[in-house]
């Protein structure tokens, strides 16, 4: 038996907190002046402050956390059957797995070299090679062979007991989330507070200008793979007795 598969997958992600921002009302604008007691109830009204257009605090994403992701795939396989006596059969096969490394559409992916240590990690975008660093930021793995092997044993004349067995290796491809973080370096989501202040005062954050540079917190995200990965896999083997009587089957397997 023989047999394959080429797959090509196309996924657009895009993971943005704010994709048009956010704004916070919280009722300042239209407070009372502080009456200068602890118990001092609230005064201000948060659909007030919608209704005038000043913002207490506001959110945005800065950077483009749009990603067209491509991958190719494909994989192949061989498998026989070899009949040694009557009572015992062997099945032997390999499997070939091949998954390329994910690309972006317009080399949005960027990923963390740390050949600079001590000094800080730089980062590296798709398409630009280096020393250390692959120009896809993973480099390929072409190695992926993966060998199947069965056998299924009767040990008497009877045909009532049987022993089968298995063994296998198998590769997990990545997932895209992993290649999709490299987009998202640099990213930040910032955020802005407006000072406290009372009425017959000049707001900073409006409707028509809700984003103060000089008023934002926040930091970017960074992300890395290694760029000499290897693909995951796993390893699976079973063994069982298995017999039947009257209608009945009865295993006892690992």
């Amino acid at each position: 038996q023989v047999g394959g598969e080429v797959r090509r997958y196309v996924m657009a992600y895009q993971d943005r907190m704010n994709s048009r921002g956010y704004l916070t009302f919280t009722g300042s604008f239209t407070a009372a002046p502080p009456c200068g007691q602890p118990s001092c109830p609230p005064t201000g009204d948060p659909f007030g402050d919608f209704l005038l257009g000043y913002p207490g605090v506001t959110q945005r994403t800065v950077g483009q956390p749009q990603a067209y992701l491509r991958q190719l795939g494909y994989a192949f396989y061989v498998q026989d059957e070899f009949r040694v006596t009557s009572r015992l059969v062997l099945t032997y096969g390999l499997r070939y797995d091949y998954n390329s490394p994910f690309s972006e559409k317009y080399n949005h992916m960027w990923n963390l070299d740390y050949s600079t240590l001590p000094a800080q990690p730089k980062l590296v975008q798709e398409g630009t090679s280096s020393s250390t660093m692959p120009a896809d930021l993973v480099a390929p793995n072409r190695r992926n062979f993966a060998p199947r092997a069965g056998l299924a044993w009767r040990p008497l004349a009877s045909r009532n007991l049987i022993f089968r067995a298995a063994y296998g290796l198998y590769y997990n491809p990545e997932i895209a989330q992993q290649a999709y973080d490299l987009v998202l370096n640099g990213i930040s989501t910032e955020q802005d507070t407006a000072p406290a202040n009372h009425p017959g005062t000049n707001p900073i954050l409006t409707l028509k200008n809700p984003f103060q540079s000089g008023l934002s917190t926040g930091f970017p995200g960074y992300y890395g793979i290694d760029p000499r990965e290897k693909a995951p896999y796993s390893q699976q083997w079973n063994g069982a007795w298995q017999y039947g009587t009257h209608g009945f089957l009865l295993e006892a397997g690992y």
